[in-house]
């Protein structure tokens, strides 16, 4: 269900932007507030982002740079792992799918400000 979840949040927030032009939506403002709240910043300009519609998303990834804690998390066997994310929209569906739509035994990591911002935002 975890990966059901993390489609539906890339569809959420895919959902202002044209087909293939899923790079437009790290511009607008609810993503910049979900990446001030977590530590993501964009280290290319916002012609740099339009520009990457037509080309691979490792041309997207290369603007944008994570400083926030590191995305750690416990298994329902208590495996512990910790995810990279490659870019804002990435991190957003996976930290919308572990707050949403992971294993009731799963705990929920602990990414406060990941948690803070989908509260305040996404209900």
């Amino acid at each position: 269900s975890m990966s059901i979840g993390h489609e539906i949040f890339h569809a959420y927030l895919f959902r202002d932007v044209g087909p293939d032009q899923y790079a437009l939506t790290l511009l607008q403002p609810e993503v910049r507030s979900f990446m001030d709240a977590v530590g993501w910043r964009q280290i290319g300009s916002d012609e740099e982002v339009r520009q990457t519609v037509n080309q691979p998303w490792s041309e997207l990834d290369s603007l944008y740079v994570y400083e926030g804690r590191a995305l750690t998390y416990s298994s329902t066997s208590g495996v512990s792992s910790t995810i990279s994310a490659a870019n804002p929209a990435e991190a957003f569906a996976i930290a919308g799918s572990f707050y949403y739509t992971r294993p009731l035994l799963m705990p929920l990591p602990d990414w406060p400000e990941y948690w803070a911002w989908f509260q305040a935002n996404v209900g």
